[in-house]
């Protein structure tokens, strides 16, 4: 019985959403939208910050995992280390130490499309100032989960 109470207990502290408040980093946002939904709003095209093909230097680590996240049709995904989509901003974050990206797509306010990815080692987080992105000036095909619409 007490092992069963122990076991429930850790799990109710697990049971936090990987995205449950607005987040930003460098005025790209995650906020929810009218629906709820929690959506990503980048901010206008900065040709400093886009990348062409997230090739070459800390940037080649994102080229695989943006070309699998364009791929699917929700907005914001995690992915572990072996591109396995781990689930969308509901997902609850267990890293177990190892390697967490998350992906995002969204429009901009200049009406442009924009998808970035980067690693995360927590929950309502973008990384922080430090950490490697990469951010293409592209969308995905199809969106099933009203964020945006191609």
């Amino acid at each position: 019985l007490l092992s069963f109470i122990l076991h429930f207990l850790v799990s109710l502290q697990g049971a936090q959403a990987a995205i449950t408040t607005p987040i930003n980093r460098n005025n790209d946002y995650v906020e929810q939208n009218a629906k709820g939904s929690f959506c990503f709003y980048p901010k206008a095209v900065d040709p400093a910050s886009i990348d062409v093909a997230c090739v070459g230097g800390s940037k080649g680590d994102y080229a695989q995992v943006m070309q699998t996240h364009l791929n699917l049709t929700t907005s914001i995904n995690y992915f572990s280390g072996s591109l396995e989509r781990l689930g969308g901003p509901e997902w609850v974050f267990q890293s177990g130490g190892r390697k967490v990206y998350l992906c995002l797509t969204g429009r901009a306010g200049d009406y442009t499309y924009q998808t970035m990815c980067t690693t995360v080692g927590r929950d309502n987080s973008l990384g922080n100032s430090t950490t490697p992105y990469c951010k293409i000036q592209a969308g995905q095909r199809r969106v099933t989960d009203g964020c945006y619409v191609p």
